[in-house]
């Protein structure tokens, strides 16, 4: 039914007259002044805060990451105290790690202690021969240019080079002299070795085929 407020309007005139006064009482004027009040220092004071408190929030976030970093600082501290104190016990063995290993072939230095060996034990030589190597490392041959960072270890790989040696002495002097080449400091291994009884002089010929490692910086 469509409203028509010439008949209507008697009807919704005494709701407007009773909120007038209701309003018109002090102590709802009161109420309503406070109530505004409160909602207006609300809003104002929310906007006025808000700053406020999205800086401590953001401050308790940086509080919390700080004390993650600072935490896992003090673990990689005390890995790296631990790494040290490891260094520092095993320090003075680090050089012959390089004799075991060296960083370039060194044939003539390990032929050398082999011929070594055998004079201490009362052996002789008489052939003597190592495979295709070089004889100086990549940094002493490479042209002096500007020092680079230091490569890592898997940039490292461990080589060998082939030797060969003829011995002839006693049974005895031979056996130790295979002892003497597995107990040396260089990391020699062997590969083959065969003996041959020297009618002629009563004593047995050693071949023995070998490989001595390296390492090499690819």
């Amino acid at each position: 039914m469509p409203f028509n407020y010439k008949t209507e309007l008697h009807r919704y005139r005494r709701y407007y007259q009773s909120i007038n006064e209701v309003a018109a009482k002090p102590q709802t004027r009161a109420y309503t002044t406070a109530i505004f009040s409160f909602l207006a220092v609300s809003l104002f004071g929310w906007y006025a805060i808000r700053p406020t408190i999205q800086t401590i929030l953001t401050l308790q976030k940086e509080i919390e990451d700080n004390r993650l970093v600072s935490a896992q600082m003090e673990e990689k501290i005390g890995k790296l105290i631990e790494a040290h104190a490891t260094y520092q016990s095993v320090e003075n063995d680090v050089p012959y790690v390089s004799q075991a290993l060296p960083p370039a072939p060194e044939v003539l230095t390990a032929l050398g202690q082999i011929r070594n060996i055998a004079h201490l034990r009362g052996a002789s030589i008489s052939a003597i021969t190592s495979s295709a190597a070089p004889l100086l490392s990549k940094e002493q041959t490479a042209p002096k240019t500007p020092a680079a960072a230091p490569k890592g270890i898997f940039n490292r790989k461990v080589k060998s080079v082939q030797l060969s040696v003829v011995l002839v002495g006693t049974f005895e002097s031979l056996a130790a002299i295979i002892e003497d080449i597995v107990s040396m400091r260089r990391i020699v291994t062997i590969e083959s070795m065969g003996f041959t009884p020297d009618r002629e002089m009563e004593q047995l010929k050693l071949v023995m085929r070998m490989n001595a490692h390296y390492i090499d910086s690819e």
